[in-house]
């Protein structure tokens, strides 16, 4: 009964962290940008397809276009800006255009030719629902060329709440969704065996930091994030749904338990993966980087399956009597399988064609550090825009790794590309580290022959910077889930925050570890349940937080790199370049995006 209680007590205080969560969240007065080239379902009506200018993206708008940012609450005063340009609109004899945000009272305006930005405030007593919307009218003139009706060229929309002017409230479908979300994280840490008291405190704190970084504006909310959260919903579902099925299915046949279990995950992952690629408005499997282009049934394929077949049975032959030399060819093994594949597809100079030929990759960007590393690290935050695409939007580890083994070896792309292969072959020791120490030396050689053979592996390892990326954000994650193993030493957690810095110093995809190490330590808590191990999760997950804060801290004040101020910047950036890898480069940087 005591315990019934206190779970009540808890799940009201819960609620009640949630509501202030999300109340919290809506008091941002960051403005959020939704880009011409953002084409979400149900975001906007009333334009026409993409184009390009010499100003950047736009769309032409028809008679009335409207677009919203759904589920912004409501605000005391609001302001939505328009970027509109009348260059083309007055060769049409489109002389003005008017803005309505929501509705409030329409202002018109006369075209011109440059690109301004019109800004109208709006109130809560003009917006009759959550969503904030922004209407753009002109008259509209038929296009003979294409049928289709021609406004005004529509450039993008900023849209900014006012918390100064009063408090915002927060959409009641917002608070719905993450009141689910809370229950649907609770459930499965339930079902996971958490201590009642642990599981409320992690769904709480999940629930006031995301509040508490989309206020500061780190994390930057608009109609991505809001449309993100229905697939989150299912794929907890999914979760809930699947461990209430393991608990009853434990009398099953192992065979057909297994068989089911992966059914039912294979149904839960193709269905999520679906979900996310509808809400975004994609289709297929977008954006998938990799195939077997041009000729994938090349006879020549013969050499790396015959490559493959001989190496595993070498690997995992008994018995094993020189675990040395298995190692060594497991890494062998994870250097030339990729090379050979794609070598006997694409032939031996496709290994440095990345490097060679793309204008977008880090080795472009190599003279920029011009003998100065640490000049070139202080200032990478400042001109990361006008590096090449993936140095822009990546931290600078890549640059200054290519340029270092230059320095060696001399430029050019064979020796860059080459050591990008060697580094990348460290992803199946992150699984044979992790197998080795969970059970044997045959289940960490099979667990690195599984990775090696992985489409993650073998694809990025030849040639691309994403390679190494993998593996040192695989040997950080198994790092620190092995700091969590008994006897939990405080230099296993120290050497955890150490391989998150030096991963974060490559990618910031990094960031996202953290999400690994909640459930590391729910994990772990659940194959070791108590106070104690509570405890234990808790001093070695600050340990090496601690390691990582204290690494860059050092870092910046050493050189002035600021990898907060970078990741913002890069975040930027990239949804920008998805843009122009959609439809063309945009003139300008616009630095808030969806």
């Amino acid at each position: 009964m005591i315990i019934s209680r206190l779970n009540i007590i808890f799940s009201i205080l819960l609620v009640l962290v949630v509501i202030a969560a999300t109340w919290i969240a809506a008091q941002t007065d960051t403005p959020t940008l939704v880009a011409p080239f953002v084409d979400r379902p149900g975001l906007a009506s009333g334009f026409n397809n993409l184009e390009q200018s010499p100003r950047g993206d736009f769309r032409w708008t028809e008679q009335a276009a409207q677009i919203c940012m759904p589920q912004a609450g409501w605000a005391i005063r609001s302001m939505v800006e328009v970027r509109l340009s009348g260059e083309y609109a007055l060769s049409l004899g489109v002389s003005e255009a008017a803005i309505q945000a929501n509705r409030g009272p329409a202002v018109t305006f006369p075209l011109t030719p440059e690109l301004r930005r019109y800004r109208v405030l709006s109130g809560a007593d003009q917006q009759p629902d959550a969503d904030l919307c922004a209407t753009i009218s002109a008259a509209a003139v038929n296009d003979p060329n294409n049928n289709r009706l021609l406004g005004v060229p529509f450039y993008g929309v900023v849209f900014r709440q006012l918390p100064a002017a009063g408090p915002i409230t927060p959409a009641p479908a917002q608070v719905l969704i993450n009141l689910a979300l809370a229950a649907l994280v609770l459930a499965v840490l339930q079902l996971l065996r958490v201590p009642v008291l642990i599981a409320h405190l992690l769904v709480g704190c999940g629930a006031l930091v995301p509040g508490l970084l989309l206020f500061s504006g780190i994390l930057p909310a608009g109609p991505g994030l809001f449309a993100l959260q229905l697939p989150l919903l299912l794929g907890l579902s999914g979760a809930a749904v699947g461990l209430v099925g393991a608990q009853r299915l434990h009398t099953w046949p192992p065979f057909r338990r297994e068989l089911a279990a992966m059914a039912f995950w294979s149904v839960v992952l193709i269905g999520g993966f679906w979900t996310v690629q509808t809400v975004n408005g994609h289709s297929s499997v977008w954006p998938l980087k990799a195939g077997f282009a041009p000729n994938p049934l090349t006879p020549w394929l013969i050499v790396p399956i015959i490559l493959c077949a001989g190496w595993l049975w070498l690997l995992l032959r008994e018995p094993i009597r020189a675990p040395g030399l298995r190692i060594a060819l497991l890494l062998a093994g994870a250097v030339a399988l990729p090379v050979a594949l794609e070598a006997s597809i694409l032939g031996w100079d496709s290994l440095y064609e990345v490097f060679r030929d793309s204008p977008y990759d880090y080795l472009r960007d190599t003279p920029r550090v011009a003998g100065d590393p640490l000049g070139f690290l202080r200032d990478y935050v400042a001109i990361a825009p006008t590096l090449a695409l993936h140095s822009s939007t990546h931290p600078p580890g890549s640059v200054l790794l290519l340029w270092l083994i230059e320095q060696i070896f001399g430029p050019g792309p064979i020796a860059t590309s080459w050591a990008a292969i060697l580094l990348g072959a460290l992803l199946p020791v992150a699984a044979f580290w992790l197998g080795r120490r969970l059970g044997d030396l045959r289940l960490g050689l099979l667990a690195g022959a599984i990775t090696t053979l992985m489409p993650g592996h073998m694809i990025y390892a030849v040639t691309s910077m994403d390679g190494l990326f993998n593996a040192l954000n695989a040997l950080a994650a198994v790092a620190f889930f092995l700091a969590l193993e008994p006897p939990a030493r405080p230099r296993s957690a120290v050497l955890a925050g150490c391989l998150l810095a030096l991963a974060l110093f490559f990618t910031y995809a990094t960031t996202q570890l953290f999400f690994f190490g909640l459930g590391a330590g729910a994990i772990a808590l659940v194959r070791r349940p108590g106070w104690d191990s509570a405890r234990r999760i808790v001093t070695q997950g600050a340990i090496a937080a601690g390691v990582l804060v204290a690494i860059y801290l050092a870092l910046y004040l050493f050189s002035g790199f600021n990898v907060i101020r970078g990741s913002a910047e890069a975040t930027a950036e990239n949804a920008q370049a998805m843009g122009r890898w959609l439809y063309g480069r945009p003139s300008d940087r616009l630095r808030r995006r969806v």
